[in-house]
């Protein structure tokens, strides 16, 4: 009889365990997608080394470029998300000369519904993007 109270006493104390962990992970996972715009300018004439700087950038922080064109200045990046089923993360970034000559990269991010955590990819992509142009002087940096 002992042992079949303790036995009971331990799956009792593992169940409120598991319920525990369960309750601090899903404080943990974001339930909407979100979406983080950030605007950088370069005074620099080089578009095209800006843009393929952008490109490496986002290999660099484990992203797949899966859409550009630079022509129109456009790439869309992807990397899956933590587990199977959880969505993407996307980059779409646009990098465009604007009318005062100097070169401006719009960084849009959307994070999926289910993504685990807070890492901070635009800031990633950020200094990755510098540490690829060191040449090329950063103006401004805008978050919206």
């Amino acid at each position: 009889m002992k042992n079949t109270k303790n036995g009971i006493v331990s799956l009792a104390a593992m169940a409120v365990l598991i319920f525990s962990i369960l309750i601090v992970a899903t404080g943990c996972v974001t339930t909407t997608t979100t979406t983080e715009r950030n605007f950088l300018r370069y005074e620099n004439n080089d578009r095209a080394k800006v843009f393929q700087a952008s490109m490496q950038a986002l290999n660099d922080i484990g992203f797949s470029v899966i859409s550009s064109d630079s022509n129109g200045g456009v790439i869309i990046a992807e990397r899956s998300a933590f587990a199977v089923g959880m969505g993407v993360y996307r980059f779409n970034i646009f990098v465009n000369r604007s009318s005062s000559g100097s070169i401006e990269v719009e960084v849009s991010f959307i994070s999926p519904s289910m993504s685990l955590g807070k890492i901070d990819y635009i800031g990633n992509f950020i200094k990755a993007l510098k540490e690829r142009t060191p040449d090329v002087v950063l103006v401004t940096t805008k978050k919206q």
